[in-house]
């Protein structure tokens, strides 16, 4: 069920800043226990090493019961790259050593051809590409490349991209797989982000700058009755370049992809896109408490928690409807 989370710690790692927030126990409704060896647990971050697998920093054991998929199909450990977002799904240790994978799944957020590239004038190890109007920041250092590399991208190029959005609604990209040097007029593309219109009598509606044409698409988890503005999807189609919409096939619910189990021990990083107060922020939907007094900060204080800012939260699935520093 979606609930919010509560902790008994919270941990922060700001990619520029460097915070680092862990924060104290206590019982009462809104900080929790600490969690007990073999308790459920969720890890959504990038891949940073193999050997068993690493993400946000935590070893995840693997074996021959972990289920592996990869864009919603079934892989193994071997197609898993560094750089991709994944979510993985595996039971807690008390001792923090590593954690065991029960299921590790990565999907795609962006697949498509490239239609612009600008250099940063004032970072050339940064490139935004433009893909159906989303802008895709990458960065010669931090993205991890496939098939290409950060010199060699190219309007016309169809990527696959993994990353996490920021406070300008851009995709800043951890890992890129070039899939052809130019795409044909049967490529199936998809796209996910939030729904900013929608026309019904024309049975069609914006994602970010593109237009997706859903009269002919499957919905899965959802039906159409249910799209309206706000709403978080995947969409899987093909390009009609005549008029630039993107023809759906298959639009898919994505909303439910942060509803987890009340208790659950929860480790997510990605980019803080809205800053509500001095004490609350947001990352990839999620809201995050600071509580005085009870979240410790090494590396920063409460006054560097802004947008833009990378972070990595560790916490507790709970029902106040925030995770509680």
């Amino acid at each position: 069920m979606r609930g919010g989370w509560y902790l008994y710690c919270v941990f922060f790692v700001l990619a520029i800043t460097g915070i680092v927030a862990c924060g104290g126990g206590g019982g009462g409704s809104d900080t929790g226990a600490g969690a007990s060896d073999g308790s459920a647990t969720t890890s959504v971050g990038t891949i940073t090493s193999f050997g068993s697998v690493y993400v946000n920093g935590t070893k995840f054991e693997t074996d021959d019961d972990t289920v592996f998929m990869l864009n919603e199909h079934w892989a193994n450990q071997d197609e898993l790259r560094i750089g991709m977002k994944v979510k993985i799904m595996g039971t807690y240790r008390d001792d923090g050593d590593f954690h065991y994978a029960k299921s590790i799944e990565y999907d795609k957020d962006l697949e498509g051809p490239i239609s612009g590239i600008d250099i940063d004038m004032g970072d050339p190890t940064i490139k935004k590409i433009n893909i159906f109007g989303k802008i895709v920041i990458v960065d010669q250092d931090k993205t991890v490349f496939e098939d290409t590399s950060f010199d060699d991208l190219a309007v016309g190029m169809v990527v696959e991209v993994s990353g996490y959005v920021d406070a300008n609604n851009n995709l800043r990209a951890t890992w890129l797989e070039k899939e052809s040097d130019f795409y044909a007029e049967d490529d199936e593309f998809e796209i996910e982000g939030v729904i900013v219109s929608l026309n019904e009598d024309e049975m069609t509606f914006m994602i970010d700058n593109l237009l997706v044409d859903y009269s002919k698409a499957y919905f899965e988890d959802m039906s159409a009755e249910m799209l309206e503005v706000g709403r978080y999807v995947e969409v899987k189609g093909k390009l009609d370049v005549a008029s630039g919409k993107l023809i759906a096939y298959e639009i898919e619910l994505k909303d439910d992809d942060m509803d987890w189990d009340d208790d659950e021990e929860v480790e997510i990083e990605g980019y803080i896109t809205v800053v509500i107060s001095e004490y609350e922020f947001k990352i990839n939907g999620w809201c995050v408490r600071v509580t005085p007094g009870e979240t410790e900060f090494e590396h920063g204080t409460p006054d560097d928690i802004k947008e833009n800012e990378k972070v990595e939260v560790k916490g507790r699935v709970g029902d106040s409807g925030c995770v509680m520093a």
